[in-house]
């Protein structure tokens, strides 16, 4: 049985995508497919496959990667038979799943999170954009893009119980959970050493900086860990205020 993996992108390298990797390496696989972006690690590459694209697609990438909600007319343009004859085609986060497979190939999507966006931090992001009739207008078109890209996945793997809740709440389909790969064996379960530890890349849906406000406003220490992401503001805001409460260890 020959499987694909496809991951939406490795701008940075955070859970997503070493859950994408790793699925990989289960498989005994030595590339993850992606678009606009490359990456390796243990042995495994991501390989960016948007020469496949027409040249005007491949423009609009540099459009898709600041608005990745555009990401899914993209990926319906990448035809799974160009990488090889696949009997399963594995899609990791939110917009590959727009992939067109044939009818005799498996389409398992492994579910990170449901675009929250458009989902249940809706209203919260709304109201930030003083509720703007255009955002209002594209939400309601990607919720119907979305509804419409999930029957295109066959099976769905999610990350925690929480994400299968969530995806069942919002598109109604069953899933398996398979958490991400951790090494238990390190893990040590001490007394307090007076800090609280924030995990986790510096993304907007992470809402990090609510946390940093907590800690600053009871006095407490404050040790964060995790990739710079999309939330740029909270993230300059910790390099630039890291010291006695705050302290970033990257």
């Amino acid at each position: 049985m020959k499987f694909g993996v496809f991951h939406w992108a490795f701008d940075f390298f955070g859970g997503g995508e070493k859950v994408a990797m790793d699925i990989a390496k289960a498989l005994g696989l030595k590339e993850v497919y992606t678009l606009f972006s490359s990456a390796e690690k243990d042995g495994v590459e991501a390989v960016d496959v948007s020469y496949l694209l027409p040249r005007w697609a491949r423009l609009m990438g540099k459009i898709t990667r600041r608005k990745r909600a555009l990401e899914y007319w993209v990926w319906e343009m990448i035809d799974p038979k160009d990488l090889g004859d696949f009997d399963v085609v594995i899609t990791s986060g939110v917009t590959p799943r727009a992939m067109l497979v044939q009818d005799n190939v498996m389409h398992v999507n492994y579910c990170h999170s449901v675009p929250r966006w458009i989902f249940d931090l809706w209203h919260h992001r709304w109201k930030n954009a003083n509720k703007s009739p255009t955002v209002f207008a594209f939400a309601s078109l990607f919720r119907v893009m979305d509804v419409c890209v999930d029957s295109r996945v066959d099976h769905y793997f999610v990350n925690s119980e929480l994400i299968q809740r969530r995806l069942w709440h919002y598109l109604k389909r069953e899933s398996a959970v398979l958490y991400p790969s951790i090494e238990v064996s390190k893990y040590k379960n001490a007394e307090s050493e007076g800090y609280i530890l924030h995990m986790g890349r510096f993304d907007i849906e992470k809402q990090i900086m609510p946390v940093i406000k907590a800690c600053e406003t009871l006095g407490e220490r404050l040790v964060l860990t995790g990739g710079r992401g999309n939330d740029r503001a909270t993230y300059e805001y910790v390099i630039k205020n890291s010291g006695k409460l705050i302290d970033y260890r990257g």
